[in-house]
């Protein structure tokens, strides 16, 4: 949803810019999705992505997806699926972007480690988790 505000003239004086003391109308979206991807990094995965759709009213969809292939035969080939649904509680108590987030995630991994799951050792994870993060 776009909004307008009309502050940008105060903030252009405020910085000492030679503005117009007239009012500038601006647009802004309230959503956003991110991509970010990396690699030849020194840990294991060498190669990361990241996917992040936010949005302004104070809910927030993120997570990560780790796939890992069998490419040496020192460690099976697995798969970590973590999708995070957080809300920003923070704001109803008029605290910073952040300050208390409350939610849920979800966390499936088939050959955990790097293990290959099996009848006498299970390394599949499938578990369902609260959280509660404060940033200071």
């Amino acid at each position: 949803m776009k909004r307008t505000t009309r502050s940008l003239a105060a903030g252009l004086a405020l910085l000492g810019a030679a503005a117009p003391a007239s009012a500038v109308e601006m647009q802004w979206q309230d959503n956003d999705l991110t991509y970010v991807a990396g690699g030849r990094f020194k840990v294991l995965p060498e190669h990361q992505q990241t996917l992040t759709f936010e949005h302004a009213s104070g809910w927030r969809f993120d997570g990560f997806i780790d796939w890992n292939i069998d490419s040496d035969g020192r460690y099976a080939s697995n798969w970590h699926f973590n999708p995070q649904l957080k809300y920003d509680l923070g704001k109803s108590f008029g605290w910073h972007d952040r300050a208390l987030q409350v939610g849920f995630e979800y966390s499936y991994w088939k050959n955990k480690f790097g293990i290959r799951d099996s009848q006498g050792f299970r390394t599949n994870e499938s578990a369902l988790s609260v959280i509660a993060q404060a940033h200071f």
